[in-house]
């Protein structure tokens, strides 16, 4: 709110409404300047928040990934332990009876 000097005041009643005038306006910046600050320290404290849910997240994602390829890699080093045993397990019966009968044939 302003308040004007009427056309007969004197200069001092106008310096003096001047000075009032200009205390209001000093002390409405100011308010309006906190208000900016907390919001822009909202917004700092939101996107401080968001990043570190992001970096999270992103962790989580990242350890899923690796769990998912090296998760994989002992599964496969399983897999090639049972199919060497299998490949193994298969062709020695057939050399052991060779060597058997070969034994077991030359003491008769």
């Amino acid at each position: 709110m302003t308040v004007e000097p009427g056309p007969d005041s004197t200069i001092e009643r106008r310096v003096l409404l001047l000075e009032q005038n200009v205390k209001a306006l000093q002390q409405e910046l100011n308010t309006e300047i906190k208000k900016v600050n907390h919001a822009i320290d909202t917004i700092k404290k939101e996107m401080q928040r968001e990043s570190e849910e992001r970096q999270t997240a992103d962790e989580k994602t990242k350890r899923i990934i690796e769990e998912m390829a090296i998760g994989g890699l002992h599964l496969e080093m399983v897999g090639l332990f049972w199919l060497f045993l299998g490949v193994v397990g298969t062709s020695i019966p057939n050399e052991i009876g060779a060597l058997l009968v070969f034994v077991l044939g030359g003491a008769k």
